[in-house]
């Protein structure tokens, strides 16, 4: 490549069309700093089109460009390179990434360009200077959708949650999610659709192993047909995110099986030679309406009991990965782990109180102003075991807002534990939010 330095009309000077880093930012910093300084550093060109009829595109300095035509700067130094396409995009590139100016979706689109150009995972990673992991899981975000991605960036979050949303199967669900980043309800939108997939995935397994020994049928879901509904049906499958495993020897007793996957469950009927000596009458219309309501009130269990179940692992997650960061966030945190036993119904709060020389007023009621005083002052250091323990202690599975019907049923220990870990930063989703509150679509309403 020619070092000498030219100078060249800045309207003849072309953006390149594949540069990685498509949007130069806020260049008026750096326009101010050349009105009083000039362009300090050349930028690196190559001639138009490869035909050299006095424009040239820009390899390395497109923010320099900018700022310079907004600071009225006619010429440019510039060197001017010798660079077919491949290299362009390789130069492009890993001076982008070493200035640290692309996002990490930038630096996919760029990988995918190296790809196209014939590179392989370890060329790509040796030339860029990234594990090949780094560029296995880049790649990953090409699956997001671009603009969806670009709407989210600054919206606090993580490229691990990033690279989960890519993992999505459904497009339209890829988007969807990344379309609620910034609110509280990303992490839940992630988790809801994450599971989704599985129970998807799911239910086409158990479709495949009932096929291996029933027929499939669709039975009306409005009435209930009698004959399948009262007289044969057999077992419920719920579409749980953990596989369903059948045993084959429960269904070889010489019965004929049926199955109706056309609704929210997957029901399984048997008929056997007994079935008619065992139905004595046809089913009052009190008995279809019953087993109307049995099926709703099952399905209704089942969802609040996934609601219940999610929120229980995005709270797990949180406590998992969380970090002390200010005071506060400690005090909070030895707050919780004191008074977690006491507010579950263990026995030590009593024993808590005479650790700290305080009075535990027979166990109930003790002087807490006193205690959160003494554990304030307290130098302790494993802040991070205090809230895995409190939250151990406190935040159980069984841990729920609604009865086997569906009614909501306030329990304030789940409101208890919202308020610390939303204190340490947790972000209540609206689902969330509802389920605690009573307020949630699901709950059982009225004489239902």
């Amino acid at each position: 490549m020619d070092k000498k330095i030219t100078y060249i009309d800045a309207e003849k000077l072309v953006p390149h069309p594949k540069n990685p880093r498509l949007e130069v930012g806020d260049v008026s910093e750096l326009a101010d700093s050349i009105k009083k300084n000039g362009v300090l550093q050349n930028l690196t060109v190559v001639p138009f089109g490869g035909v050299g009829d006095g424009r040239y595109t820009v390899i390395i300095g497109h923010r320099r460009l900018a700022a310079a035509k907004l600071a009225g700067i006619k010429e440019l130094p510039c060197v001017i390179a010798d660079m077919d396409e491949k290299e362009q995009i390789e130069t492009m590139l890993i001076e982008n990434m070493q200035r640290r100016q692309l996002t990490p979706y930038e630096e996919a689109e760029g990988f995918q360009l190296m790809f196209d150009f014939g590179g392989d995972i370890h060329t790509v990673a040796e030339r860029t200077g990234f594990s090949e992991t780094t560029v296995r899981n880049r790649m990953k975000l090409l699956r997001l959708d671009k603009e969806a991605f670009k709407k989210s960036q600054g919206k606090n979050i993580s490229l691990n949650e990033y690279l989960e949303v890519a993992e999505l199967e459904d497009e339209a669900a890829r988007k969807e999610v990344l379309e609620k980043a910034g609110t509280n309800d990303f992490k839940w939108s992630l988790s809801y659709a994450k599971d989704e997939e599985k129970k998807k995935v799911n239910r086409a397994a158990l479709v495949k192993q009932l096929e291996t020994f029933a027929e499939r049928i669709d039975v009306d879901a409005d009435d209930y047909d009698e004959e399948y509904w009262n007289e044969h049906f057999y077992n419920d499958f719920w579409f749980y995110t953990k596989p369903v495993e059948l045993d084959p020897d429960e269904y070889n007793d010489g019965a004929e099986y049926f199955f109706d996957d056309s609704h929210n469950t997957i029901a399984l009927y048997r008929v056997s030679d007994d079935d008619e000596e065992e139905v004595e009458n046809e089913p009052t219309p009190e008995e279809i309406e019953a087993a109307r309501k049995e099926k709703e009130r099952a399905e209704r269990y089942q969802k609040l009991a996934e609601v219940k179940n999610r929120a229980y692992k995005l709270r797990r997650k949180f406590v998992k990965t969380f970090t002390p960061k200010t005071e506060s966030d400690l005090q909070v945190i030895a707050e919780f782990e004191m008074f977690s036993a006491d507010k579950m119904g263990y026995d030590i709060y009593s024993k808590i109180c005479d650790m700290f020389g305080v009075d535990a007023k027979d166990g109930y009621g003790g002087n807490k102003e006193q205690l959160i005083e003494i554990i304030h002052d307290s130098k302790i250091k494993t802040f991070r075991a205090l809230l895995m323990s409190a939250w151990l202690k406190s935040d159980g599975e069984y841990l729920d807002e609604h009865d086997f019907n569906g009614n909501y049923t306030n329990d304030d220990k789940l409101a208890y534990i919202y308020n610390y870990l939303t204190l340490l930063g947790y972000e209540m989703s609206d689902e969330e939010s509802a389920y605690i509150n009573g307020t949630h679509e699901l709950f059982l309403k009225g004489d239902n």
